[in-house]
């Protein structure tokens, strides 16, 4: 073989190493940007998800019942639709809601917790003000229970959610403002968007006043 076909040869072996290369490049350009992309419309639903969770709250306002009903079928609804995308949406929710609040006056907290965490709640407890109450909560149902508050003045009062499920034991501690003369709607959330590659989290408090 010639020196010139040779050269000739090399050249072209080394034009298609560097096509090859630049393709390869490219694509993994084109894989990182997604990446991205998709990570970037994941946290964008999240955080949309959440905001629409407390607009639900809002938009029901001041119906506690209704506030309560509405926000446990969004959450349901939720599941619903992103399961359907392979997207899983798990939530505890404990939406705690008072009465109008006299001084030295028995006022009930009514104490809801909606388990939507994928996993039955083998053993619930709930503690305010050194009284404790136990249940346990399957998946995607809610329970309600009530405690009776006394106080002479405003004050904050912390209620611990204690919960067992197969995997695993968490405990809350969420603070109620008590405020006299006023009646409020206090909501824990605690969110949790899980895709294949990754999660969005968030643990917030949202309080609504009622009058």
């Amino acid at each position: 073989m010639m020196k010139g076909q040779m050269f000739v040869i090399a050249a072209l072996i080394m034009i298609v190493a560097i096509i090859g290369l630049k393709t390869s490049l490219s694509l993994q350009g084109v894989v990182e940007s997604q990446r991205h992309l998709t990570a970037g419309l994941d946290i964008l639903e999240f955080n949309n998800i959440r905001s629409e969770m407390i607009r639900v709250l809002q938009n029901s306002f001041p119906f506690p019942t209704n506030m309560t009903n509405n926000l446990n079928n969004f959450d349901s609804f939720v599941q619903d639709v992103l399961s359907s995308k392979t997207v899983e949406f798990d939530s505890l929710l404990v939406e705690n809601y008072y009465p109008t609040l006299g001084a030295s006056t028995d006022t009930t907290l009514v104490v809801t917790v909606y388990n939507s965490l994928g996993a039955d709640m083998i053993y619930l407890n709930l503690t305010l003000n050194g009284n404790t109450q136990t249940f346990s909560l399957t998946n995607r149902n809610a329970l309600a229970a009530s405690f009776t508050v006394n106080t002479p003045a405003s004050m904050n009062e912390t209620l611990t959610v204690l919960y067992v499920t197969s995997s695993a034991t968490q405990t809350e501690n969420i603070t109620i403002p008590f405020t006299i003369g006023s009646s409020k709607y206090v909501t824990f959330f605690d969110i949790k968007y899980i895709t294949g590659s990754a999660q969005q989290s968030d643990k917030f408090v949202n309080t609504i006043n009622l009058s």
